[in-house]
């Protein structure tokens, strides 16, 4: 578990499939994801149990601290070797949104790659029109580092697709700025080995 100051991150486990379930159906979620709503109960928990035992993937429930489920966060495609990694976070209780929580759970995340897990660098995929998400990214220090043009088909048009980076240096260096030690200070970062 990964402790916050308003967040715990919790390993995914089946028990979690009717949070993902209720998430991946909501259309309105899905447009920021450039994945389809999956319908199908055995769709979703073959691909949670998939997540769970893959070494490439570290997936993560975001839980308020009153241990209400509110969204996930994960690290997939993740390449040992190399020391890199692409994020994904939603929050999926759009109660929870804008409160803050992703944000944290986005910080731990990183906190967690950079530090325990040795990665160098974390990347991830904004839709052109998610405004949110992208602020998101930025907030952490994240970097635009490529425009795949008229690529993700929703709302009928298509829209740009951005890549963003975040080396670890990068991220040792926000750390030191003021943004970045508040961050720190306000998370109350905490790793229990499980």
């Amino acid at each position: 578990m990964i402790k916050g100051r308003t967040v715990n991150l919790q390993r995914l486990k089946i028990d979690d499939l009717p949070y993902i379930f209720k998430w991946r159906q909501d259309t309105e979620l899905s447009r920021y994801y450039d994945e389809l709503p999956i319908n199908m109960p055995l769709e979703i928990e073959h691909e949670i149990r998939t997540r769970i035992n893959s070494p490439n993937r570290l997936d993560l429930l975001i839980e308020s601290k009153k241990g209400e489920a509110i969204g996930v966060v994960f690290l997939k495609n993740i390449n040992w070797k190399d020391r890199n990694a692409e994020l994904h976070a939603m929050v999926g209780e759009k109660d929870k949104k804008y409160i803050g929580f992703g944000a944290e759970a986005l910080f731990l995340l990183l906190l967690h790659a950079f530090r325990q897990l040795n990665m160098h660098k974390i990347y991830g995929r904004v839709i052109e029109y998610a405004k949110e998400s992208e602020a998101l990214v930025k907030e952490v220090g994240f970097k635009k580092e490529a425009v795949f043009k008229k690529f993700i088909y929703q709302k009928g048009r298509y829209w740009d697709l951005y890549i963003y980076g975040l080396l670890n240096r990068e991220f040792e260096d926000f750390l030191k700025s003021k943004k970045g030690r508040r961050y720190l200070k306000d998370s109350l970062y905490e790793l229990e080995n499980r």
